[in-house]
């Protein structure tokens, strides 16, 4: 059986869709027990469902939103 992704993980445990952003690439998600004030928010990438660190960098796993590096 195939391992879940970060964001089905957090699907699995209710977390609530919060906002897109980078032309629907990411979504923002609240995570974790909102009732206990320890929820938090966190990006996933759309393709992969890998955790962002940095919207501006794209998604580590599968380079969605990275910047081109010709452009720098």
């Amino acid at each position: 059986m195939n391992e879940l992704s970060p964001l089905e993980k957090a699907l699995e445990n209710d977390a609530l869709w919060l906002e897109d952003a980078r032309g629907g690439r990411f979504s923002r998600y609240a995570i974790g027990d909102q009732s206990q004030e320890e929820g938090r928010s966190a990006w996933f990438c759309n393709d992969c469902g890998a955790e962002i660190d940095d919207l501006n960098e794209g998604c580590d796993e599968c380079g969605t939103g990275q910047p081109d590096p010709d452009e720098e």
